[in-house]
C-alpha cells in the first residue's frame, strides 16, 4: 500500500529520475521477468506472489516504483527525510529486539527457534534489516547538519540495530556486518586511521554486546540459545546443490517467479531428504544470485547483475565522498546486499533498500537525470495502493477464519463455516482453499474436494495439493498419485503404505514401510509398521529384525516398543 501511495507523491511532486542507463536496464528485467512469469510453472503465482513470500513479478514493479520514488525524493531534496525514516524504524526494531532479549517477544511466534526474531518474527529477516536500516541510522546520529532530536533517533536506531545484528545470531547478518565494514575501511581509510581508537572501540563494543547476548539468549521459550541451529553446517550447501539442478534444468526462461517449490519435490534426492527432511517445502534457494536466476534463468540474472553494477557505481561514490547520511546509507546497502550471499531477496525489507538505493543514485552527480510522465501514472499508483488496501483487509479477516477453522474446540458445523468463509474472502489463495478442505473433511467429503479442486484451477502444480487428496481421499491411487510429483517424500511413502495395508496388499504395504524407513532413517514408525506386518503373518524372525531398528531410532521407554516387543516374545514362546 505505500510503496504506490509513495510513488504517486513522488511523481507530482518530483522533477527528475533514474538514468539512461539504469531506466533500460531495469524496463529490461521488468519485461523479461514477466516473459519468465507468463511461460512458468506456476502462472498465477509467479505474477501475483505467494502468500509467504509475496515474490511474483508484482513484487519487481514495486521495487522498481520504489528505486523511482527514492530518486525523485533525493532529487527534490528529500533523501535525509528518507534517512531520518530508516532511523526511525531501526529503533523501532533495535527496541523490539531488546525487549524480546530481556523479557519475551512483544508477539510470540515459533519461527526464531530460540534466537531474537524482532517484529518480523524470523532471525534471519532480524539480521537482514539490522544490516539494512543500522548503518543508515548510524549515518543520521554522526550528520552535524541534522537536527538534534533526530541525531538522538539515529542513535538509538544503531544502537538497538547491533542488538538485534548479535541477538539474531544469523551467519547472513554477521557477513553483511562484516562486508559494511571492510567496505568503510577500504573506502575512507585515511579516516579510519586517524581515528583508530574509536574503531577499535566500537568494534570491542561491538563483540562484547554479541557475546552478552549469546550467553544470556531470549528469555521465551525452553532452553532457548541465540545461537541454536536447527540444520548441520553443510545445509547451505545442499540447498545450493539443489538449486543449481533446477538451473540446469531450465537454464534460459527458469521456472518464473515463485516456480522453485513446484520443481524441488522433482529435485530434489535421498541424500537431502534422508539428512533434512521435509516438514515444509523448501521453495527458496537461500542465496540471492542462485534464487534470482532459478526464477528467471540466465539472461534475467545477467541484466539483474547489471542493474546492481550500475547502481552500485553510486554506492561506491556515496562511500568515499558523501556525508554521514549518504555514506550511512551506502554501508547499509553493501551489508544488505553482502547478507544475501546466504538468504534471499525478502519482499518485506526489499522495497526499503531499493528505496534507499534511489536515494544514493540521485545524489551522483554522474547519473542524469530524465523527466517522466506523472500525472496519469499517479492517478493508477493511486488506483492500485486502494487496491492492496482492500486485499490486505481480506487478507486479515481470513485468516482470522482459519484460526476459527484450525483451532479446535468448536463444533464441526462452525469449523467448516469458518473454513468456507476464509475461501470466500480471498477465492485466489490456495492456502485458504486447503484450510477450508481441512475445515470441511469431517462433515462434508465432496464438498472440501470441490475446494481443493478450485485450488488446483488456481495453481495445478501446487506441490502441496496432491498431498492434502491423498489425504483426505486416503486411497492406494491417490497416494501414487501423490509420490508421482513427490517421488522422495517419506511421510507419503509411510501413508501408501498404511492405504495399502488397509486395502489388504501386504506386499506394497511392505515395499512402501522400507522406502519410508530409507528416506527418514531416525524415524521408528516404518519400521514399527513392518514389524507389526511380519508379526500378523507370522514371520517372527522378521518382526524381531524390523523391531530391532525401530528400538535403535526411538526414544528411550516407547511404549510402542515395549508393546510390541511383548507380543513378540509372547509369540515366540
Amino acid at each position: 500500500v505505500m510503496v504506490p501511495l509513495a510513488a504517486a507523491a513522488a511523481l507530482r511532486c518530483g522533477s527528475g529520475g533514474p538514468g539512461r542507463t539504469i531506466v533500460r536496464l531495469g524496463a529490461a528485467f521488468l519485461a523479461w521477468t514477466a516473459l519468465t512469469a507468463l511461460v512458468g510453472v506456476d502462472r498465477w503465482y509467479a505474477l501475483a506472489g505467494t502468500p509467504e513470500r509475496h515474490a511474483g513479478l508484482l513484487l519487481w514493479v514495486l521495487l522498481a516504483l520504489a528505486f523511482v520514488t527514492g530518486v525523485r525524493a533525493g532529487r527534490a531534496g528529500g533523501g535525509r527525510g528518507v534517512a531520518q525514516g530508516a532511523a526511525l524504524a531501526a529503533a523501532v526494531v533495535g527496541a523490539w529486539s531488546t525487549v524480546e532479549l530481556l523479557w519475551r517477544a512483544p508477539v510470540v511466534t515459533d519461527a526464531a527457534a530460540g534466537r531474537l526474531g524482532g517484529p518480523f518474527g524470523s532471525a534471519a529477516f532480524l539480521g537482514a534489516a539490522c544490516c539494512l536500516l543500522g548503518p543508515v541510522a548510524a549515518g543520521v546520529a554522526f550528520d552535524r547538519a541534522t537536527a538534534r532530536s533526530w541525531r538522538a533517533v539515529g542513535l538509538v536506531g544503531a544502537s538497538g540495530s547491533l542488538a538485534g545484528l548479535a541477538g539474531s545470531g544469523t551467519r547472513g547478518a554477521w557477513l553483511g556486518a562484516t562486508a559494511a565494514t571492510v567496505a568503510v575501511a577500504a573506502a575512507r581509510w585515511p579516516a579510519v586511521r586517524r581515528r583508530w581508537r574509536g574503531v577499535t572501540g566500537v568494534v570491542l563494543a561491538a563483540l562484547a554486546l554479541g557475546a552478552l547476548v549469546a550467553v544470556s539468549g531470549p528469555r521465551h521459550g525452553p532452553g532457548a540459545t541465540v545461537l541454536r541451529r536447527t540444520t548441520s553446517d553443510t545445509a547451505r550447501l545442499d540447498e545450493w546443490r539443489i538449486a543449481w539442478r533446477a538451473v540446469l534444468d531450465r537454464p534460459i526462461l527458469g521456472t518464473g517467479p515463485e516456480g522453485y517449490r513446484v520443481v524441488f519435490p522433482r529435485l530434489v534426492d535421498d541424500r537431502y531428504e534422508r539428512t533434512y527432511g521435509r516438514t515444509v517445502i523448501p521453495d527458496r534457494a537461500h542465496d540471492a544470485v542462485l534464487d534470482v536466476v532459478v526464477a528467471v534463468g540466465v539472461p534475467g540474472l545477467l541484466l539483474y547483475l547489471a542493474l546492481l553494477a550500475t547502481v552500485g557505481r553510486s554506492v561506491v561514490r556515496a562511500l568515499r565522498r558523501g556525508d554521514a547520511v549518504l555514506a550511512g546509507t551506502a554501508v547499509g546497502l553493501v551489508a544488505y546486499v553482502a547478507q544475501q550471499v546466504v538468504l534471499f531477496p525478502l519482499a518485506e525489507l526489499e522495497p526499503v533498500a531499493w528505496l534507499l538505493a534511489g536515494v544514493v543514485v540521485a545524489a551522483d552527480a554522474g547519473a542524469v537525470a530524465e523527466r517522466a510522465p506523472a500525472r496519469a501514472a499517479a492517478t493508477v499508483l493511486g488506483a492500485l495502493a486502494v487496491l492492496a488496501a482492500v486485499a490486505g483487509a481480506l487478507d486479515l479477516a481470513a485468516d482470522r477464519s482459519v484460526r476459527t477453522a484450525l483451532a479446535g474446540g468448536r463444533t464441526p458445523a462452525v469449523i467448516a463455516a469458518a473454513g468456507r468463509r476464509a475461501a470466500v474472502l480471498r477465492p485466489d489463495q490456495v492456502r485458504y482453499r486447503i484450510a477450508a478442505a481441512r475445515a470441511l473433511a469431517p462433515v462434508d467429503r465432496a464438498a472440501a474436494l470441490a475446494q481443493l479442486d478450485a485450488a488446483a484451477h488456481l495453481s495445478p502444480h501446487e506441490p502441496a495439493l496432491a498431498v492434502e487428496r491423498a489425504e483426505l481421499v486416503a486411497t492406494v491411487p491417490a497416494w501414487r498419485a501423490a509420490l508421482a510429483t513427490d517421488p522422495r517424500r517419506g511421510a507419503s511413502w509411510l501413508q501408501l503404505g498404511l492405504a495399502a495395508a488397509s486395502a489388504g496388499d501386504p506386499g506394497t504395504a511392505a515395499q512402501a514401510w522400507a522406502r519410508a524407513g530409507e528416506l527418514a532413517p531416525r524415524d521408528p514408525v516404518p519400521w514399527l509398521d513392518l514389524a507389526l506386518l511380519a508379526l500378523d503373518q507370522g514371520r517372527l524372525a522378521d518382526a524381531r529384525a524390523a523391531l530391532a531398528q525401530a528400538t535403535a531410532r526411538a526414544a528411550p521407554g516407547d511404549a510402542r516398543i515395549a508393546g510390541l516387543a511383548a507380543e513378540v516374545a509372547r509369540r515366540g514362546g
